[in-house]
């Protein structure tokens, strides 16, 4: 839908002497004329003349044209989906892996009936915000090494392709391991957040091995001081035996670790 306005730079009042004027004249110039013509072909005469006449006068008041066009943007309803490597973990009360659930969560209808009214824009998270095609399960990997939310969040706010944001639904296991607080950068969305919690926010029971220190050079014969720090949940008060293994899978040594506590 378009409106359509035309401005002059002076009065309307001005416009409509000046065309008084103009038909006046071309009267005037034609009250007589030789050779004498018809009536009719006199009338023509005075309404060309008087309408090119004032047709200059509307170019001499400085006419502004313009053309204001109505567009309807659909609301944007935003879907970050948490792409980390803990939403393969199943916990002990569930049948399914997070990143399963998730996908069921994706595969529900509902979302065809929110199409219906919004624009429906997936993005997924980890270590950065990606931006997704569909919420086809097909175009979704649950192998990100980190969980940043603050920086999904601050980069949605930037997003410039994002056009009349509503609503942000958020689907995550709720294990933040990267970044900030996220929910500053929620609240300067300025805009509703919700969020579908799917599994445990606690940390599942797991050994991890983070740390590996020795030598740089080994002598053959002589043993070699291997530092190793590992990062346990759930095993509070347990024996964790450690081994250690060549490349081809034969044992070297071995240790029997007494945990305190997740730690």
């Amino acid at each position: 839908m378009a409106d359509i306005y035309i401005h002059f730079a002076h009065s309307w009042l001005w416009l409509v002497v000046a065309a008084l004027l103009a038909f006046g004249f071309s009267a005037f110039a034609y009250r007589s004329t030789t050779p004498p013509v018809r009536n009719w072909l006199r009338f023509v005469l005075i309404s060309l003349r008087g309408a090119g006449l004032f047709l200059l006068v509307i170019l001499l008041f400085g006419p502004v044209v313009t053309v204001t066009r109505h567009f309807t943007v659909p609301p944007a309803i935003a879907v970050l989906i948490d792409g980390s490597k803990s939403m393969s973990v199943r916990d002990e009360a569930a049948s399914k892996t997070r990143a399963g659930i998730t996908k069921e969560i994706l595969q529900n209808r509902v979302w065809e009936e929110i199409e219906k009214h919004a624009s429906v824009k997936p993005f997924l998270f980890g270590e950065r915000l990606s931006r997704l095609s569909s919420l086809s399960s097909d175009s979704i990997s649950f192998n990100g090494p980190v969980t940043d939310l603050a920086n999904a969040f601050r980069t949605l706010r930037t997003d410039e392709r994002i056009e009349n944001l509503k609503w942000v639904v958020l689907i995550s296991d709720g294990a933040v391991n990267e970044g900030e607080n996220p929910l500053y950068d929620a609240e300067r969305l300025g805009v509703p957040v919700s969020v579908v919690a799917v599994g445990d926010s606690n940390e599942p029971k797991d050994v991890s091995l983070l740390h590996v220190v020795t030598n740089s050079i080994a002598y053959a014969g002589a043993k070699l001081p291997v530092d190793v720090t590992l990062r346990c949940s759930g095993y509070d008060n347990a024996n964790l035996q450690v081994a250690l293994r060549d490349e081809r899978g034969s044992l070297l040594d071995r240790q029997l670790l007494a945990t305190r506590g997740d730690g």
